[in-house]
């Protein structure tokens, strides 16, 4: 039931989807679907919370390594995330209640985690905070520009977002030492 309401919810809102449409696509009838379910929004949360801690744990899977072994793998993670399952990826980006909002901030919190944890930063100094936030707002843009042009190789898309943290990471680094320091130890 969880798959078929992100498979109806493909590039949209989750939350416009109807229990009727959702229950027709899982094969179920609308009765046991609210067995297991007790309102629409229970259904929807599930659903998001869902794709929410498949994209925690491929994260977290690649989180070994030295720095750029880790930030590399972090990278490919997300990816392959949003390769594997752009419909759970997108129904995160696109959280209209403030539950659903708490799951995606919960999902940026952990890759901001893992981010600071590869670049051996306890405590990020608030220019640093603004530069990765303002990096993982293009990171997601890039990423829906990918879903919309699938004749972009991945490989480009790969560059594209490394060239950008490393050249956004140099410009923090310019007013943070942690940032300069952290570099260094990526690209030698």
């Amino acid at each position: 039931m969880l798959d078929a309401a992100i498979a109806l919810a493909a590039g949209g809102d989750i939350a416009t989807i109807s229990v009727g449409e959702v229950a027709a696509r899982a094969g179920v009838s609308e009765g046991l679907l609210y067995h297991y379910f007790s309102t629409k929004q229970a259904l929807v949360t599930a659903a998001v919370r869902r794709a929410a801690d498949a994209f925690i744990e491929d994260l977290r899977a690649a989180a070994a390594g030295p720095p750029l072994t880790r930030l590399t793998a972090g990278l490919g993670a997300y990816l392959d995330h949003v390769q594997a399952q752009p419909t759970g990826w997108r129904a995160l980006l696109h959280a209209n209640t403030a539950e659903l909002a708490e799951i995606g901030n919960e999902v940026e919190h952990e890759s901001l985690r893992l981010a600071l944890d590869a670049l051996g930063i306890a405590e990020p100094s608030s220019v640093l905070s603004v530069t990765l936030s303002g990096w993982a707002q293009l990171e997601r843009s890039i990423c829906l520009g990918w879903l919309e042009h699938p004749d972009v190789e991945r490989a480009v898309v790969e560059d594209l977002l490394a060239s950008t943290f490393i050249a956004a990471l140099t410009a923090a680094g310019r007013y943070d030492p942690d940032a300069k320091d952290a570099l260094s130890r990526i690209v030698g």
